[in-house]
């Protein structure tokens, strides 16, 4: 099935061909609207099909413009069948039959394709044979005096054809504007950085190193976020219930009990808790309230009024002899109340450790920019190519401290290789350099873009594999040696077809002047051509 395409009223026959060069589509439409300046005349439609033929595609045009239809059946790209097509042919030759002044209008005096000398001479020509002539029986036959009109009229039409001959061969003059096709190179390369050589080596890919070591001292304020609960414990007292064949003793360091997910402690030892026995007989039995112990008191693990439970909840009994025995558990027969809490901000261990970390990343930031200071400022120190330590660390606030902020001083020594940067891109360029082809440069001024990581570093000894990852842009280099000759005498379709064809052409630009011109003057020299880098 056809790509359809529209198309808008000033897309040129160059962005139309860089369309089809660049769409993978077999079968392309182009629906064009009236007015479209590819309908100006059939040679753009001509060259789109070649174009297409060339490059294994079928291209074809839809249009409701009447003589857009015309050209395109001429040009063999209709959007139709063979009869369609062959119909508006037969319509426009019975319309210009019907229409000869039609004929008339088109061989004027200056035909719009006339664009030489010889086929001014000839259109001049023509225009004086259409002036009557005079006839021969009222001429003497010894001499014909011309009386001062003829003299003037054959004058003005000298004048005419001067001046026409003038103005076609000194004033015409093209301006081509031809964008070189650019696109994007990169690079990954290895390079040591070594502080024994003194410069750089394209063959060994070695630059020159700097190692350099600061100590270094900073202090900065954090912000805390930890949170604490502060307030009062949930009291209160359970009675223990054993039915176990066994007296039990439990020990408040080594009990807990557990109600709702929250954890209680005795406050004192329970000894003595005898088997709870029971009284009556089937589902009548009851406990025997004399074979419990007293109630044991009881506090919350922490403060909060979550910590508070109502009357008669159990709680289940953790005891590192006893193990989670179902058969022990404990009741609270009044309700475990007082517990308050609020949240107050403390310093927490992980306030501590963030702000190591971000202290170590500033002293680092730091002593590159103390280097920067005292080198080039294409010198660079990455953190790949860096070690650390940490000769001491305070901060003036304990973890647990209720504080908002704090302040921590740290002092580290941070030792590093160093680079020249500009080493590194002239080792690159001339790298991918040596290896483009003739036709092809590296694009001057365009951005350089370097990433660097250290792949292996040795400080003792000054040594280190950087691992580089490179971006620019290289350009398609235009022989504009004998351009002008090839282009002189050919109109702006012929010249863009003419050098579109070539793999370092992205784009033309052609511009005639004045404004009756629609070639390129093949006397005058007047072509002027410049090249660009297309974006």
């Amino acid at each position: 099935m056809a790509k359809l395409i529209k198309l808008n009223k000033k897309d040129d026959v160059a962005s139309v061909i860089k369309k089809i060069k660049d769409l993978k589509d077999k079968q392309i439409t182009f629906i064009l609207e009236s007015g479209s300046v590819l309908l100006a005349n059939s040679a753009n439609l001509k060259l789109l099909k070649r174009t297409g033929e060339a490059l294994g595609k079928k291209v074809r045009v839809q249009t409701d413009d009447e003589l857009g239809m015309v050209l395109a059946a001429k040009a063999g790209v209709l959007d139709a069948t063979e009869e369609e097509s062959a119909a508006v042919l037969r319509n426009l030759k019975h319309h210009v039959q019907a229409h000869p002044i039609n004929d008339m209008i088109n061989d004027s005096i200056l035909p719009r394709s006339t664009s030489s000398l010889h086929e001014i001479k000839r259109a001049a020509i023509s225009s004086l044979g259409t002036i009557p002539s005079i006839s021969s029986k009222f001429m003497p036959k010894n001499r014909i005096k011309m009386t001062r009109w003829k003299k003037l009229t054959l004058s003005g039409i000298v004048a005419v054809i001067l001046l026409i001959l003038v103005t076609v061969i000194l004033l015409p003059q093209a301006s081509i504007v031809v964008y070189a096709r650019s696109e994007p190179v990169t690079r990954d390369m290895e390079i040591s950085v070594d502080k024994s050589v003194n410069a750089s080596n394209s063959t060994s890919l070695t630059i020159p190193g700097k190692v350099i070591s600061r100590e270094m001292s900073k202090t900065e304020t954090f912000d805390t976020t930890g949170k604490k609960q502060v307030g009062t414990k949930a009291s209160g007292s359970v009675t223990i219930y054993n039915f176990t064949k066994n007296t039990l003793t439990l020990k408040a360091s080594t009990t807990t009990l557990v109600a709702n997910g929250k954890k209680y402690f005795f406050t004192r030892d329970a000894t003595g808790i005898r088997p709870t026995g029971r009284i009556g007989s089937g589902n009548d039995q009851e406990v025997d309230q004399t074979t419990l112990v007293a109630p044991i008191p009881i506090i919350a693990e922490n403060p909060g009024a979550d910590h508070n439970l109502p009357l008669n909840t159990k709680f289940e009994i953790k005891n590192t002899a006893l193990g989670n025995n179902p058969n022990v558990y404990a009741q609270n027969e009044k309700a475990i109340l007082g517990g308050v809490s609020k949240e107050i901000t403390v310093l927490s261990q992980e306030d501590i450790d963030k702000a190591t970390l971000t202290l170590t990343e500033n002293i680092i930031e730091t002593a590159e920019d103390d280097l920067k200071k005292e080198s080039s400022e294409d010198q660079r120190l990455i953190t790949t190519g860096t070690t650390k330590e940490i000769l001491a660390k305070t901060a003036n606030k304990n973890v647990g401290d209720e504080v908002d902020k704090f302040d921590m001083t740290m002092i580290a020594r941070i030792s590093g290789l160093t680079y020249d940067e500009k080493n590194v891109r002239d080792l690159i360029v001339e790298k991918i350099d040596s290896v483009l082809s003739d036709d092809k440069y590296i694009l001057e001024g365009a951005e350089q873009i370097v990433n660097a990581r250290f792949k292996s570093l040795d400080l003792a000894n000054g040594k280190g594999l950087l691992s580089i990852h490179f971006e620019t842009s290289i350009a398609y280099k235009l022989d504009e040696k004998d351009l002008a000759q090839d282009l002189a005498g050919k109109n702006a379709f012929e010249i863009k077809e003419l050098l579109l064809s070539r793999p370092e052409v992205d784009r033309v630009d052609v511009k005639f002047s004045p404004f009756f011109v629609n070639r390129a003057p093949k006397f005058n020299g007047k072509i002027y051509i410049s090249s660009r880098v297309s974006e």
